[in-house]
């Protein structure tokens, strides 16, 4: 779905109107891909419990590796479509974002793609109102998207309140002069994720910025004159007083 806020009025809300549609058309279309695609996850399963020679054992394992991220971007798309359609709305609660934070912060730390990165933080807690799984999964990938740009980059992770809303900033100090390239690639031409360094558990900011504008959280892309990649999402601060929702 676009952004309609330059059009009038009855062109926006023909405009809205046309996105949903065609989002719920992709959503019950793409329900047809599953057979083919559980039966490409059958046959590679099949060839991993046969016998193998040490050099096609690799290749099974790699088909098996990019079987199970094509499934996992599948799924993301039809989540984003059956959003952007209507089908489905954000359980937008009352939540404490610095936990979240952490949680997401372990998690990166813990992946493959950490390596020898330092990570300064600086998140002061608030309650906002979000949806939590789709916030966790959120601020994860942009974290995950920002740590792949060098193995020498410091993950800058800050949060802040201003009047009624959160600003959550990611931000790398440093990055090598290619992997900036690429980054200003895609955020000046906004080219597909295939030219930016995505490590392959991750979605890419197309997706994440989808994501982002599904539940309303203007989510922003920038690359500084030093090289810096910095992320920025705003999240509305709930109501003083607000109950937060049990966390996982």
């Amino acid at each position: 779905m676009g952004d309609y806020k330059g059009l009038s009025h009855p062109d926006a809300a023909a405009g809205e109107r046309d996105g949903r549609r065609q989002a719920r058309f992709l959503a019950e279309a793409a329900h047809d891909l599953r057979q083919p695609l559980q039966a490409l996850q059958f046959m590679i399963q099949s060839l991993a419990r046969q016998s193998h020679d040490s050099d096609t054992a690799v290749l099974v394992r790699g088909m098996q590796g990019a079987a199970d991220c094509l499934q996992d971007m599948f799924e993301t798309v039809v989540e984003l479509c059956r959003l952007e359609g209507g089908l489905r709305q954000p359980a937008r609660t009352a939540l404490a974002i610095g936990p979240l934070c952490e949680r997401a912060l372990d998690a990166v730390r813990q992946s493959d793609i950490a390596g020898a990165r330092r990570f300064a933080v600086s998140v002061a807690d608030a309650i906002v109102l979000s949806d939590e799984v789709l916030l966790a999964k959120l601020v994860s990938n942009l974290l995950l998207n920002a740590a792949a740009g060098s193995a020498e980059a410091v993950l800058e992770v800050a949060g802040s309140c201003r009047d009624r809303t959160y600003e959550l900033r990611i931000s790398t100090a440093c990055m090598s002069t290619a992997a900036a390239l690429r980054q200003r690639a895609f955020i000046e031409l906004k080219s597909s994720d295939a030219c930016r360094p995505v490590p392959p558990q991750a979605l890419g900011l197309a997706t994440l910025d989808r994501y982002a504008y599904c539940l309303g959280h203007p989510l922003d892309a920038r690359l500084g004159e030093d090289h810096r990649l910095v992320l920025t999402l705003l999240l509305p601060l709930a109501e003083p007083g607000a109950r937060t929702c049990a966390s996982s």
